[in-house]
């Protein structure tokens, strides 16, 4: 079994507030869980108006359904037009 745990660090610059931003975070942690069947949580930068952290964690059997997964959310993130991905990374533990 392998475990993937994933980082995205995104930039909203429409938002100009924290309400602003948590909407759009809020909206795009959702879709995620529902999309991908993942764990999706904002991880970091909760005071800052404009920046994200947001993380992801899933297991899968092999390490090929895992890159599978991880490829489908870096398009799913990357196709978006509320926000700009700064930053994509994802790493990967046998267990």
């Amino acid at each position: 079994m392998v475990c993937s745990v994933g980082k995205i660090l995104i930039y909203i610059p429409t938002a100009t507030s924290l309400k602003d931003k948590r909407s759009v975070v809020k909206s795009l942690i959702s879709r995620t869980i529902n999309k991908f069947s993942v764990s999706c949580i904002e991880e970091d930068f909760n005071d800052f108006r404009q920046k994200a952290l947001i993380g992801i964690v899933f297991a899968s059997k092999d390490s090929v359904q895992a890159d599978k997964i991880e490829n489908s959310i870096r398009s799913f993130y990357e196709s978006a037009f509320d926000y700009e991905v700064m930053d994509i990374t994802f790493e990967k533990f046998t267990i």
